[in-house]
């Protein structure tokens, strides 16, 4: 989701700075630079958001998209605005942001995962949750992901539950649509997804909620799925990446010779 609002802002001609803690190494951090490096948007990488801010501010200045006229707005829109303006950062985009009250914010999104909304109900360390369900009522937005991973009636429920918490809090729906396969090898190289159509895949996976990510991969149809994993951001050692598994008709796996490049929809 930041990645997917990031965009827009650039999209739009507004250079979004994203401000993330960089936890286990900042795998994440260093995945959206990658995605993002063609873009006019900026990473932040540190515990204390609010310095690292005002660095990111003293070096490329700021802007307050707000108080531009219709004009101006228009031209940042179809990109005729000049280099300078287009550097200044005019929005800050906070990585797990409900975790840092310090920091002042003008919008708060929450993202609440269809599949196992919230967990088995307990806080830290007895269960999933940083703070009870309470907290939802900070929020501005709130996003049910993988909703079409879920009935309409687990939606009608979720949709309830936040509701009851705050009965106006406007609530839509996400899902990730991976959009093709690539070569870790050689990531300008894209494949179809139909090109695992009648394949048997071994998920190897090192995040949060691997089961969303492994129904995506039988959502796309290869022959048979199955998955190995660990604990989100582990890493991954090379000898467990290469390896033989034999099936019924002696199929040889070899890990990482292609990864599901996912793309917001």
């Amino acid at each position: 989701m930041v990645e997917f609002i990031a965009r827009e802002f650039v999209e739009n001609g507004i250079s979004p700075l994203i401000l993330t803690r960089g936890y286990a190494g900042g795998d994440e951090a260093r995945m959206l630079q990658r995605h993002l490096c063609q873009t006019s948007a900026k990473i932040g990488l540190g515990a204390n958001r609010g310095e690292v801010a005002a660095c990111f501010f003293e070096r490329y200045g700021h802007m307050d998209p707000r108080a531009a006229s219709g004009f101006d707005r228009v031209s940042l829109a179809r990109g005729l605005g000049t280099g300078s303006n287009t550097e200044k950062i005019g929005v800050v985009i906070l990585d797990d942001g409900m975790q840092h009250w310090r920091l002042l914010r003008d919008l708060e999104v929450i993202m609440v995962n269809g599949m196992l909304p919230w967990g088995n109900g307990h806080l830290l360390p007895r269960g999933p949750m940083r703070e009870p369900k309470s907290a939802l009522r900070r929020a501005d937005i709130a996003i049910i992901h993988h909703a079409d991973m879920i009935s309409d009636r687990q939606l009608k429920a979720i949709e309830l539950s936040l509701l009851q918490v705050k009965s106006d809090l406007p609530t839509f729906c996400s899902r990730l649509a991976p959009s093709h396969f690539f070569e870790v090898r050689n990531r300008s190289l894209k494949l179809p997804l139909s090109a695992v159509s009648d394949m048997a895949i071994l998920c190897v996976c090192a995040i949060g909620f691997a089961s969303a990510f492994v129904r995506s991969i039988e959502m796309i149809g290869p022959r048979y799925v199955d998955r190995i994993e660990f604990s989100d951001h582990h890493f991954i050692q090379a000898e467990v990446c290469m390896f033989s598994c034999l099936d019924e008709n002696d199929i040889e796996f070899r890990i990482n010779s292609a990864m599901l490049c996912p793309v917001w929809s």
